[in-house]
């Protein structure tokens, strides 16, 4: 017998801590409800779970994103419903203008109510609003704005490029360059002249997209060359080699822009890399939108004359507005300026201004101060950078000795719906503008048969836009509506898989704590027991 250490209570105090302590824990996960309460618990179950509950959350907070964007676009949709209404109103009184029946005075009465709507259009293009977000004022679309450093410089047109509506906001630089001189030709009568603006419109998406990673672009255009017609000598073709260099600075595409007339100079058409100039479709201002690869019509439109020692025009803030993820190509208006007038050359020689010719002696050089005095031969032009070897022997009436960079700065105001839980999980939709100016009616007048009949064209070109935008805006809605069913059930399958594992099962809980509770129990009155047994000692002591 031992009266030091008593193992038997030992043992029955170790049981009874142990019993104490899980039927602690069963009281833990019966009164909160979860199997995990501390990392302890479940270490790997704890992180795996930590991790659905993040994505449990946003996927809560992406569907109230989305049926906010549904909101704002249905606020959107609902002011352009109203612009629609007018434009139809606006259209069917200049359909009755149109009518020769009605007198001056009628028409000025229907010019009345047509002006009284144009106001009302722009005032919702200015007064639309969510959450005091304006929404029609263009301030919701892709923002581009224009400088072109070149002194007396002339941008390059039907370059192919294509822009993602997700471009990050910065400068962007269009360099041409490699460039001997590069040479207008204008010939008589053809309307190509050094007034001109040309448009870029009727555009439609080609078959092939090609998406190109965010950075600086740089457009190198080589081997430019100009060809004299064969036959007709209204026709004119000069070609180049275009490459285009990436942001890594490996080149993307190369491809051939070929420009020649496709009719006579007297019907102002010519082709650009593919596409068309007609001058006969040309109704305001000029622009130009390049694209890769895409289809469509380019219009002169002879403006006011400039001067040969013009710029081109200032920069200018305009609004992309095709596509709701790519933007066919960026809206820019110039003009092409001028500088200098040369004579015919022989194939070969490099164009240049130079001193006027003696007509009874084309070799021998004049002086233009003095007629009678005659110069020394003026030497041959040496290749620079900024000129154009010719390979013509035609009359050249128009060269500009300077090639500049176009820069331009993209603006990305589209709006962005955030409709999934993590990184770059949103849409982006960007709102044009919708005022008259945006709409091409602001200029409509019906006080004459012409100017009715111009009307209900424009018009028409106005309610097809806007329908487009509306349509756009649909899509999007139907789409979004989509999206949130899915977080729905998303939602639904991971909270259920997260309470598989973090959840506690209250039948076992019970189960175990009622267990415990007994051998606690149980291991109380051993316990009492073990710690009578050294009495028997006191028997040896009688």
């Amino acid at each position: 017998m031992k009266i030091n250490n008593n193992i038997q209570a030992l043992n029955a105090y170790r049981n009874l801590y142990q019993n104490q302590f899980q039927t602690s824990k069963n009281l833990e996960k019966l009164s909160s409800g979860l199997r995990i309460n501390r990392a302890a618990d479940d270490a790997a179950g704890l992180a795996i779970s930590e991790k659905m509950r993040s994505q449990i959350r946003g996927l809560k907070m992406a569907e109230r994103n989305a049926m906010d964007g549904i909101s704002l676009m249905q606020t959107s949709e609902g002011a352009m419903q109203e612009v629609h209404t007018m434009l139809q109103r606006m259209r069917e009184l200049a359909v009755q203008a149109a009518n020769d029946t009605n007198t001056e005075y009628d028409r000025e009465q229907i010019q009345k109510e047509i002006d009284q709507l144009k106001l009302e259009i722009d005032s919702i293009s200015e007064k639309t609003e969510f959450n005091t977000r304006k929404l029609l004022n263009g301030s919701s679309a892709v923002l581009t704005s224009i400088n072109n450093q070149a002194d007396n410089g002339s941008n390059i047109v039907g370059l192919p490029m294509v822009y993602d509506a997700n471009m990050k906001s910065g400068e962007y630089s269009v360099k041409v360059e490699n460039l001997k001189e590069v040479v207008k030709i204008v010939q008589p009568n053809s309307g190509l002249t050094s007034s001109n603006d040309i448009r870029l419109a009727e555009l439609s998406p080609g078959n092939e997209f090609f998406p190109q990673p965010f950075g600086e672009y740089t457009i190198n255009v080589r081997d430019y060359n100009i060809n004299k017609p064969t036959s007709d000598e209204s026709s004119w073709q000069y070609n180049a080699r275009i490459e285009i260099v990436g942001p890594d600075g490996l080149p993307i595409e190369v491809r051939s822009v070929d420009v020649g007339a496709t009719a006579t100079a007297n019907d102002g058409k010519v082709a650009i890399g593919g596409l068309v100039i007609d001058a006969a479709k040309i109704n305001g201002s000029g622009t130009v939108k390049v694209s890769i690869e895409q289809e469509a019509s380019i219009s002169i439109y002879k403006g006011d004359t400039i001067s040969e020692d013009n710029r081109l025009v200032a920069a200018k803030t305009l609004t992309s507005k095709n596509g709701l993820y790519r933007h066919g190509g960026i809206e820019f208006q110039y003009n092409n300026a001028m500088k200098g007038v040369s004579d015919p050359v022989d194939n070969g020689d490099l164009v240049d201004p130079v001193d006027p010719v003696d007509p009874e002696d084309p070799e021998d050089p004049v002086d233009p101060e003095d007629p009678e005095d005659p110069v020394d031969p003026v030497d041959p032009v040496d290749p620079v950078d900024n000129g154009d070897q010719v390979d013509n022997e035609g009359p050249i009436d128009s060269i500009n000795p300077n090639v500049g960079v176009t820069k331009f700065s993209l603006t990305n105001n589209a709006l962005s719906f955030q409709i999934g839980p993590n990184t770059n999980q949103n849409v982006m939709i960007d709102i044009p503008r919708m005022d008259v100016v945006t709409l091409g009616i602001e200029d409509i007048d019906v006080l004459s048969n012409k100017g009715a009949n111009d009307a209900i064209f424009q018009l028409d070109q106005a309610i097809n836009k806007l329908s487009d935008a509306r349509a756009k805006l649909g899509a999007v809605q139907n789409r979004m509506e989509h999206t949130i069913n899915n977080l729905q059930v998303t939602h639904e399958n991971l909270t259920a898989s997260e309470s598989r594992i973090r959840d506690a099962d209250m039948a076992l809980e019970m189960t175990e704590f009622t267990r415990n509770n007994i051998l606690n129990q149980s291991a109380t009155a051993m316990l009492a027991q073990a710690n009578q047994l050294p009495q028997g000692v006191l028997q040896l002591l009688q």
